[in-house]
């Protein structure tokens, strides 16, 4: 690979910068968040912990996984929710509330 192919297949430094700005506010910003309401509320921070342990409990532990490596391999899925791209967001969109309903219910 030459060195010009080379500089053609790196990363634009525009997507870096927004990947950068995207990780700082999905990582920083929820705790700064919560930081500022219990100062300004005085509520228990233990809320936000068990949120958050719900939220990766069932959508990173449970959800995604079942719909990455067990429902791909049904024709069902494969035949009615993969080949048409609005019934595979509702279906993605009903299962991410689902999931997140049953972890507030426990």
């Amino acid at each position: 690979m030459s060195s010009m192919e080379y500089l053609n297949s790196m990363v634009s430094t525009g997507s870096l910068v927004f990947m950068f700005f995207t990780a700082l506010f999905t990582t920083v910003g929820p705790v700064l968040a919560a930081i500022l309401f219990y100062r300004r509320q005085k509520y228990y921070l233990g809320s936000v912990f068990t949120g958050a342990a719900v939220f990766i409990l069932f959508q990173l532990v449970t959800r995604i996984p079942l719909i990455q490596l067990v429902l791909p391999g049904m024709d069902w899925y494969k035949e009615t929710i993969q080949s048409n791209l609005w019934t595979y967001g509702l279906f993605l969109g009903f299962t991410a509330g689902l999931f997140e309903e049953v972890g507030r219910y426990l």
